[in-house]
């Protein structure tokens, strides 16, 4: 069975963008409640939704439904803290820079 990241992937990505629930809702132009909705899996995305989502968000339509961007987020996190710093740590592959 495929894994469904989409509800986590809105609200992380809506969280990071630093959008509350109501402002989200009012830039897709849905209710509060279907945003709260579609964060907790209970309602469904549509792709006409997924349409205005993905601008806002940042995302392409391919990554937000199929990527885990919470695995991701705490993936980086992890090896961010193993580091001795910053500078040590590759933000963009994700690794320690080999010296």
């Amino acid at each position: 069975m495929e894994q469904n990241y989409l509800p986590s992937n809105i609200k992380i990505l809506r969280e990071e963008a630093r959008l509350s629930v109501e402002q989200f809702a009012e830039k897709v132009g849905v209710s509060v409640q279907t945003v709260i909705n579609w964060e907790n899996g209970s309602q469904k995305v549509y792709t006409k939704d997924l349409l205005v989502i993905c601008p806002i968000l940042r995302i392409s339509e391919e990554d937000i439904l199929e990527r885990n961007i919470k695995a991701e987020r705490e993936d980086a996190y992890l090896r961010m803290k193993k580091g001795n710093t910053r500078k040590d740590f590759n933000w963009y592959y994700g690794n320690k820079n080999k010296q």
